[in-house]
């Protein structure tokens, strides 16, 4: 592995890093625990899964924080791989 190519990795890895713990410390800060987390992922999973068919497994959600007005505000984020939309009555 080339110099470049690990100062590349070892940037990602580090971004990564900072990611999960800004997330880790913005649950915190709302109260939520890990086991709150995965209730949460399980409850939008099945509510999307009314309408779509889904990966479950690769569900994934994360609060952020955004900023609106000049104030911050957490915001739910969810990624949801669909198979199919499914055909409603």
């Amino acid at each position: 592995m080339s110099g470049n190519s690990r100062k590349k990795a070892g940037f990602e890895t580090g971004r990564v890093a900072r990611e999960r713990l800004r997330n880790l410390l913005i649950s915190d800060r709302l109260d939520f625990g890990a086991n709150v987390m995965e209730m949460l992922r399980l409850d939008v999973a099945n509510a999307v899964s009314n309408y779509m068919e889904i990966e479950e497994r690769a569900v994934e959600i994360q609060i952020n924080q955004t900023i609106t007005g000049g104030e911050n505000y957490p915001v739910l984020s969810a990624s949801i791989p669909i198979r199919r939309v499914k055909k409603l009555a």
